[in-house]
């Protein structure tokens, strides 16, 4: 479920500001069920709160965003419980140098919750021919980053250039381990 108020454009500091705040739950009951079920039965809770607001002035644009998340994972088959707490936010600011042309920049710090499946798997995975076995001692992964865009729009043609950098801690990955 998830509940989004949109704000009507309101005027700050000789500026227009625009946003939402909102709100996301998630319930997941998991059950694999039959012989190759590798992930004991679990329940994941999930609530997000976030809010996004730009701030234009002429050319100029200011955006910035956050997510605060809980998360709670739980199998009662194999009596385990986690919660994690996940913040993420981001900034960026454009310009408008001319009419049509487009420059950006935006900063990025997000944080997500490793899965149930991350976490409590442990068992033969017939797809890949492999055994998995979760690590129930896993953390938050954390990602870094930035993004940089340059864009141009005329009547009958546009392009974009974009690149961006990505940098992650306690990254969560399948490895092999023999």
């Amino acid at each position: 479920a998830r509940f989004e108020l949109v704000q009507k454009e309101t005027h700050f500091a000789s500026a227009d500001l625009y946003g939402a705040f909102g709100a996301q739950f998630k319930f997941r009951d998991f059950a694999a069920i039959g012989d190759e079920a590798f992930t004991p039965p679990s329940t994941t809770r999930q609530l997000g709160l976030f809010t996004m607001q730009e701030l234009r002035k002429g050319p100029l644009r200011l955006e910035a965003g956050g997510r605060f998340e809980t998360t709670r994972h739980q199998s009662d088959a194999i009596g385990a419980e986690r919660n994690f707490n996940a913040v993420s936010v981001s900034a960026g600011v454009g310009f408008e140098p001319a009419e049509g042309w487009f420059m950006g920049v935006t900063g990025l710090r997000t944080e997500r919750a490793p899965s149930t499946e991350e976490l409590f798997s442990d068992g033969p995975h017939l797809a890949t021919a492999s055994y998995e076995i979760g690590d129930p001692t896993l953390g938050i992964e954390t990602a870094r980053g930035v993004e940089g865009t340059v864009r141009y729009a005329a009547d009958k043609w546009s392009f974009a250039v974009n690149g961006f950098y990505t940098s992650y801690r306690d990254f969560i990955f399948e490895t092999e381990t023999g």
